[in-house]
């Protein structure tokens, strides 16, 4: 198989090289890798303390904790300084000072008490930022920290079970997880919900890759302040709160089968003006790499184009007693039509352009006691063409939803904490044909009153920590009542080792689709305006623990359990008509065991995972029941191995997925597969700059594999990425 690599001879290339080899001879390499340098968590009696702003004084360097109550500050130079605290507006500074060295970060815990900040012992072990922190109500979070990602993939890869539906031919990335399809899935970016009223689903190739500072993992079905629970889980991209420092930063990123990509990165705060982030994100994709047919004969894939442009932006300011968040991003994107390379339409094209813009305003009222409000939209416009077809089509979606919502906090009685939010959501679809405009969808929209509360109960005694709370939503959509709720629990024990078990009850559904509930844009499809609600009823349990072995090692051991009902699926009904239909349920297993093991040092990192799952179809009377749920794999094991050294890192890891069923019967299925990839970098200081050049090889034993039929996915592919700091 021909191998193409645009860059061999290409001027990019040797300008691109020409760099490196300068970087190599005459850049200084001694603490220039970026780093973590002080850490630590913000507590108070009732228990970690969130949105309190931690401070270098005399410095531009900041951090504000999470709901962990941790923070992290990054690459900061080695000296003596005195940490300060914002907090329930009072700024407050330690008594004594730190002192950061070259060797490991600084762990510094602050503890808060009637307003005086009161530091705990200074420990030499820290935690990496990226190890997953237990927030209660069966919330993960997987802080990205310095690490560098250039794909979606690449920021998943931590989560386990997580099943990447990619469409390279539309540049298209879906996600299912917990045996539901992608549009079971909430995906949210900071807290906003991006899922498609057309489809469902979420493509997360809109996501601004270099935006993203931590990623929140939220259980199936579990209730928060965003959304009633997906079914199938909800993954929140967390970006606000992630700047460090003052820095420029750019990269160009070139590639296998004319991958192109460039970035700009800018990062500015300073006291009184408050905190600025910009990012614009550009890449483009020919995809047009060779794959063996149907029929055995080597190919070139067609209509897989990609193309598009990001633009990222938050602000960040403390205004008299008001704290102020905003944030949104725009993108626009073309590229194929998603389809099989067998019939594929080779003019086929589709055009995305998606703005959302959101923000908060929250005041704390006194240490039990904080209100917020917050205001945001979504605009999504969607056209999908082709004049060459036997059917011709030019279609055009436009969506619009906001929301604005009123969100309290108290913690009144110690230990119990307890939050209400108020929030009205407005939806609209309109679908328009400019080849056939009497079958055009028309305009529909939705509107949903939601009621959310929850209480969480916390108490220490001795080396034993007890957690335990609930969750409620009462929504109010189109005159009909739906509601969601959640139970959970943990048992933790601290002292030489860190162990712990959690437990949890959800119930959830998902509203039909717009789409699905009045579609009559094709003729061989009708619309079903009677679908109920997809349901679920979820019960999942985890043990843990953590402890220091000849290095840093943590160990989970999870099993859930999951019955889906009333799930929506696409019938024949009149003829050769097809309508959607509340026909289907499934039960779903798993059991997912993770290890995470770092030498002293952390020099070496070493994860590993492995999740077994069954997905069964109980639809009866059907000759698909008990048979598995389609592209659902049984199992999935993934292995990480990290090196880094002073200046250099290097990587590798493998993606083992089990054979996939692409038809309901069960008689076909995509094969088994085992994606290795690996990659190497160098860091380099020049002063003020900061360089960065990392070279990856994904697909390393160039096999061939599809994750949908008849979709082949590249084959060995080469990636080089320079990026320069300015600081």
């Amino acid at each position: 198989m021909k191998l193409i690599f645009p860059l061999r001879t290409s001027r990019s290339f040797l300008i691109l090289l020409s760099i490196v080899i300068y970087l190599i001879l005459f850049c200084d390499y001694s603490n220039s890798q970026t780093a973590l340098k002080i850490f630590g968590q913000v507590i108070d009696s009732n228990g970690p303390v969130s949105e309190v702003v931690v401070n270098v004084e005399n410095t531009v360097f900041l951090a504000t904790t999470g709901r962990d109550g941790y923070y992290y500050i990054y690459d900061i130079p080695a000296g003596e300084y005195r940490l300060s605290c914002w907090f329930d507006n009072v700024t407050a500074s330690t008594a004594d000072k730190i002192t950061v060295g070259s060797g490991p970060p600084v762990r510094r815990d602050i503890f808060l008490e009637n307003n005086i900040v009161n530091t705990a012992p200074v420990y030499s072990d820290a935690v990496s930022p990226a190890a997953i922190d237990h927030q209660g109500f069966n919330v993960k979070t997987y802080n990205i920290g310095s690490k560098h990602v250039e794909s979606i993939e690449s920021l998943l890869k931590d989560i386990p079970g997580i099943n990447v539906v990619s469409s390279p031919a539309a540049g298209e990335v879906y996600i299912s997880t917990s045996g539901i399809r992608p549009d079971g899935v909430n995906i949210l970016i900071d807290g906003r919900k991006i899922n498609s009223l057309l489809t469902g689903r979420a493509d997360l190739n809109q996501i601004p890759i270099k935006a993203v500072a931590k990623i929140e993992y939220f259980s199936p079905g579990v209730t928060n302040t965003a959304n009633s629970g997906g079914l199938g889980g909800t993954i929140n991209f967390v970006t606000v709160n992630a700047v460090q420092s003052n820095s420029y930063a750019v990269s160009v990123q070139k590639g296998s089968y004319g991958e192109e990509g460039y970035n700009t990165d800018i990062e500015y705060q300073k006291t009184g003006f408050g905190r600025i982030k910009a990012i614009w994100e550009k890449n483009f994709l020919k995809n047009n790499y060779q794959y063996t047919d149907y029929y055995g004969d080597t190919q070139t894939r067609e209509n897989a184009v990609a193309k598009n442009n990001k633009y990222y932006f938050s602000y960040s300011n403390s205004i008299a007693d008001y704290y102020l968040n905003l944030s949104g991003y725009i993108y626009n994107g073309e590229n194929g039509v998603p389809g099989p390379i067998i019939g594929l339409p080779v003019d086929a094209s589709s055009q995305k352009e998606t703005i959302s813009v959101g923000g908060d305003f929250s005041r704390h009222f006194s240490k039990a006691v904080d209100v917020k409000v917050s205001l945001s939209t979504l605009k999504r416009d969607t056209r999908y063409k082709d004049f060459n077809s036997f059917i011709q089509y030019d279609t055009k979606y436009l969506e619009s939803e906001s929301r604005i919502a009123l969100h309290s906090n108290y913690n009144v009685v110690k230990r119990l904490n307890i939050s209400s939010q108020l929030s009205y959501t407005t939806s609209v679809l309109e679908g328009i044909d400019n080849i056939r405009p009497a079958q055009a969808l028309g305009k529909i929209g939705r509107n949903d009153f939601r009621l959310y509360g929850s209480a969480g109960y916390n108490h220490h005694i001795s080396v034993f920590s007890i957690q335990a709370g609930s969750s409620h939503s009462l929504n109010r959509v189109d005159n009909k009542n739906f509601s969601a709720s959640n139970f959970s629990a943990s048992f933790v024990y601290t002292q030489s080792i860190t162990a712990g078990l959690t437990a949890s009850f959800a119930r959830s559904f998902r509203l039909p689709g717009l789409a699905e509930l009045h579609w009559q844009e094709d003729v061989f499809v009708m619309p079903n305006p009677d679908l109920k609600p997809e349901t679920s009823n979820s019960i999942s349990t985890e043990i843990f623990s953590a402890f220091n072995l000849a290095g840093k090692w943590r160990l989970s051991l999870e099993y859930r359990d999951i019955r889906y009902n009333d799930l929506i699926y696409w019938r024949r009904s009149q003829g050769i008509k097809y309508k959607p239909v509340n026909v289907s349920a499934s039960d779903f297993y798993s059991a997912a065991a993770s290890v995470s093991y770092k030498i002293p040092g952390e020099i070496i990192e070493i994860d590993f995972s492995r999740v077994n799952s069954t997905a069964i179809n109980k639809e009866k009377n059907q000759p698909y029941y008990r048979k598995y749920i389609t592209f659902q794999p049984l199992y999935i094991n993934t292995l990480s191995i990290k090196i880094n050294y002073r200046n250099i890192h290097v990587g590798a890891d493998m993606l083992d997925s089990s054979q996939r069923y692409f038809t309901e019967e069960n008689t076909k299925q995509l094969d088994p597969y085992t994606l290795v990839n690996a990659g190497a970098g160098v860091c380099c200081k020049l002063k003020s700059v900061i360089a960065n050049f990392d070279f990856k090889v994904k697909n390393l034993t160039n096999i061939e594999y599809e994750l949908l039929e008849y979709q082949p996915m590249p084959p060995r592919s080469y990636h080089f990425c320079l990026t320069l700091k300015l600081s």
